[in-house]
């Protein structure tokens, strides 16, 4: 926390010069990621534009008319929308820390934010975007079928251990997740919920896949000897080190031009989208909720039912379709065993 008796330097000093000091007190508090993020936010937009303002006279219309600027000047709503919550997280620890009486953040609505549409892939762009990637050798092949075939984040994939996979129970163990520190280093974390700590099972083909990709990364140790790096990784750079989430989206465009994915898709495609395909289609088979929302560590069953509800619920209708078509067809049957029992009126006295 910020020390009490700098209460009378935040009442008579700068917005600028309170978030500077916020930000070093935000290290511990939240991960790495959002530490980078905080001071990008902090530094490039808030401090330039409302640095030179009192603290304890901020009000917001300034503040509204200061995400109006920003959009002018070209953000998106969406990043006038992580301004606001940055801002508001530091002016709500103002008013705890005694500097301000009232948050002015939480009197002003950001800019709405236009929902993402993501370009749904459907099976057999999946199968066509797997089955190239195989035929051409792709390095990592097995982590596009991973992804499409359990639906785990790719930052959960990219910290997976061979010592993490069981063979025999044919599933996966999820405990890490590849984050960045404060100076946005990659680094090892724990995963992005409380629930994401989790098993995952396999079905064949994934596990075809791993085998496959093993195979192939086996015979890289063999041809580099001494100069790869081993750390373990099922899913690692060429040389065994931990690949960046950025070289992995990288490779994943070139495996959507491989698979002649044209160039306008390409750019709406994202590495994101497997895992998406992976819950839309367990939903629109009728998966349980409950443990889909398990086997995915969404934070929530409840985010799971609001952020696929439409699928869910036609997962939901094709289930009781088909369990109206069960009871028929018993029901048909049940008709025929009585008509074929039935007196044929023959005298049998």
């Amino acid at each position: 926390m910020l020390p009490v008796h700098n209460l009378r330097v935040y009442l008579k000093g700068t917005l600028g010069e309170y978030l500077t000091h916020w930000l070093d007190t935000i290290p511990g508090r939240v991960k790495g990621s959002t530490v980078y993020r905080y001071r990008i936010l902090v530094n490039t937009h808030m401090i330039p534009c409302l640095g030179t303002k009192k603290l304890a006279e901020l009000k917001p219309d300034a503040i509204a008319a200061f995400y109006a600027e920003r959009q002018k000047s070209g953000l998106s709503p969406t990043t006038v929308q992580l301004i606001h919550t940055t801002l508001r997280k530091a002016l709500g620890d103002a008013v705890e820390y005694g500097y301000i009486a009232f948050n002015p953040v939480a009197r002003v609505k950001p800019p709405r934010r236009a929902e993402f549409e993501p370009r749904v892939l459907t099976s057999q762009e999946v199968q066509h975007i797997l089955s190239t990637a195989d035929v051409a050798g792709d390095r990592l092949a097995g982590l596009w079928w991973l992804l499409a075939l359990t639906g785990a984040r790719i930052g959960e994939l990219l910290t997976l251990q061979w010592d993490a996979v069981s063979w025999g129970r044919r599933r996966i163990a999820i405990t890490r997740s590849l984050s960045i520190d404060a100076q946005k280093k990659p680094i090892i974390d724990t995963p992005k919920t409380t629930r994401g700590r989790r098993a995952v099972s396999l079905d064949q083909d994934a596990m075809d896949a791993l085998r496959r990709h093993r195979a192939r990364q086996n015979a890289d140790k063999l041809k580099l000897g001494p100069d790869y790096d081993d750390h373990g990784l099922v899913f690692a750079s060429a040389v065994g080190t931990p690949m960046s989430e950025r070289n992995a989206i990288r490779e994943f465009k070139e495996a959507l031009e491989r698979a002649e994915f044209s160039k306008e898709d390409r750019e709406r495609i994202r590495i994101h989208d497997l895992r998406h395909f992976h819950i839309t289609e367990a939903a629109y088979a009728g998966a349980n909720v409950k443990a889909l929302s398990a086997r995915v560590g969404h934070a929530s069953v409840a985010f799971t039912l609001d952020r696929y509800a439409h699928a869910i619920e036609a997962g939901d209708r094709d289930v009781a379709d088909a369990m109206s078509r069960r009871l028929r067809a018993a029901q048909d049957a049940d008709d025929q065993s009585e008509g074929d029992a039935a007196p044929t009126g023959t005298d049998q006295g």
